[in-house]
């Protein structure tokens, strides 16, 4: 007789899923390695364009110190030039008008051009401004002179040193002047330089 055996309880056979699984798992690891191979490669060219770009920037200053001196030394030859065109010396001019200013006088803007100067000047009182222009006009280095404007200082209020005296606001005088180049190209040096 032959034996027969009948197994009525089922036994799980193992399926060939981790042949899907290993296979799954070792292409993930190819792509991963790939994905990893590319950013290095990135990061190398980065490093590589970085380098390139730091040692151009190291060259270029020296470039641009060069262009500097060469620009600052044409300034200073342009500068030289202008000055030895200019027919007289401004010296004269400014000496002539600070010593008739009275006193307590003095410049707060001077603008020059070719043929004349706008001056700004303050007093203490109208009068002076008047003695000023008066003054200058008698001056060989000037043809005309005349006041643009005259005005008090606007003060915010009036403040007390003590309780017996007061800061008084004090005059602005804004004057235009025709120079006479002929007489001021006619200054020697020495005139020029005497107190």
């Amino acid at each position: 007789m032959h034996q027969v055996d009948i197994n009525l309880i089922q036994t799980k056979t193992k399926p060939k899923e981790w042949i899907f699984i290993s296979v799954f798992l070792v292409i993930l690891l190819i792509v991963l390695c790939v994905w990893l191979w590319t950013l290095y490669q990135d990061n190398q060219q980065q490093v590589e364009y970085l380098e390139k770009s730091i040692a151009s920037q190291v060259v270029q200053p020296e470039a641009v110190a060069e262009n500097a001196s060469m620009n600052e030394y044409e300034r200073y030859e342009s500068v030289v030039d202008w000055t030895s065109k200019q027919t007289y010396s401004k010296v004269t001019l400014l000496e002539e008008l600070s010593k008739k200013l009275p006193a307590r006088g003095y410049f707060t803007s001077f603008v020059y051009s070719e043929n004349s100067v706008e001056l700004e000047v303050q007093f203490d009182t109208h009068a002076e401004a008047a003695f000023y222009l008066t003054s200058i006009q008698q001056s060989p280095f000037i043809t005309e002179a005349r006041i643009l404007s005259l005005t008090k200082e606007n003060l915010a209020q009036e403040t007390a040193v003590n309780e017996e005296t007061f800061v008084q606001p004090r005059t602005i005088g804004i004057y235009e002047i025709m120079l006479n180049q002929e007489a001021l190209k006619n200054v020697s040096p020495e005139e020029e330089e005497s107190p």
